[in-house]
């Protein structure tokens, strides 16, 4: 690589969020990675934060069920960060390798605004009932019944749903050859 590539490409996820953000012309998308990579950051400190409290709280504890939950949250970490994290790489690497769009960069920020969404529907179905707020006024109250109605267990819906859109507009948006 020469010195201005060096300059201008990225080496990893993290230093993939400026590069996206440097390299899109869409407002949209520039809006999405700074929203994006903010709430990568904090999930990221939050779960670390928790793991470590969790270990502190099992710590002499004799192996078993308590020692696996460590492992339980580093996967969920990983089931929440990766479809937010998602749309902000593939927008760097549409831009390194075929020079992305604008069209292409406002599809994968609006899928990546609708897993954010759904996220926070899912949490809203799956969140214990003694956990809930109250139903609010206005015009989210019938959608916030309705979410808090439905089967704890369906929570995962919403999310799964969110991800395969994205897939389906990298697919449909993206690069032939991707």
């Amino acid at each position: 690589m020469d010195a201005s590539t060096t300059e201008t490409s990225y080496s990893g996820a993290i230093t993939a969020v400026p590069y996206a953000f440097r390299a899109s012309d869409s407002r949209l998308c520039k809006l999405y990675v700074l929203v994006g990579g903010l709430l990568t950051l904090g999930g990221t400190i939050l779960f670390g934060l928790g793991t470590l409290a969790l270990l502190s709280s099992i710590a002499g504890a004799p192996a078993g069920v308590f020692t696996f939950q460590p492992a339980l949250y580093l996967l969920v970490w990983l089931f929440v960060i990766a479809p937010i994290i998602a749309p902000i790489l593939l927008v760097a690497r549409q831009h390194r390798l075929h020079d992305g769009t604008v069209e292409y960069d406002r599809w994968i920020a609006l899928s990546g605004f609708l897993v954010l969404l759904a996220l926070y529907g899912g949490a809203l179905i799956a969140a214990p009932a003694g956990q809930r707020g109250s139903v609010p006024s206005g015009v989210f109250g019938p959608i916030v019944q309705f979410l808090y109605g439905l089967p704890p267990e369906s929570g995962l819906i919403p999310p799964l749903v969110a991800v395969l859109v994205m897939g389906a507009v990298h697919r449909l948006q993206g690069h032939p050859s991707n």
